[in-house]
């Protein structure tokens, strides 16, 4: 459990994560470390003077289930990296439910969905 208290807007904030609380001078929170969240923190962060807490719920994506890209289904089956969010019911597909894979986890979604950048061992490839 996460609860976020500003003592004062936008300076001093109250974080208590499962009983344990920290107190942090901060100029932006921002909640979740997904792609966007890590981009806008580091953009933040270029100023020397903007003190900036990025929040994540999930943890660490150095997991061998994220970096290896033949396991792209097994991060998102795993409570561990995986919300676990699901659609209603299809009523145009007999009332199934869908699974909708978001990342819980360092990176979002983006560490997750199995797309890794491949690269070309020869420069032929070009040419063919």
């Amino acid at each position: 459990l996460v609860k976020l208290t500003s003592v004062t807007p936008c300076r001093v904030v109250v974080v208590t994560i499962d009983e344990e609380t920290f107190v942090r001078d901060a100029d932006y929170v921002i909640i979740g470390a997904g792609s966007a969240g890590c981009v806008l923190a580091a953009r933040l962060s270029e100023d020397s003077g903007c003190n900036v807490l990025l929040m994540e719920a999930g943890g660490s994506d150095r997991s061998i289930y994220i970096q290896m890209p033949a396991a792209l289904s097994i991060p998102m089956n795993m409570t561990r990296f995986n919300w676990g969010y699901t659609s209603q019911a299809e009523p145009y597909l007999d009332d199934r439910v869908i699974d909708c894979p978001r990342g819980r986890v360092l990176g979002g979604s983006s560490s997750i969905n199995g797309d890794r950048k491949s690269t070309r061992l020869n420069s032929s490839h070009s040419e063919i």
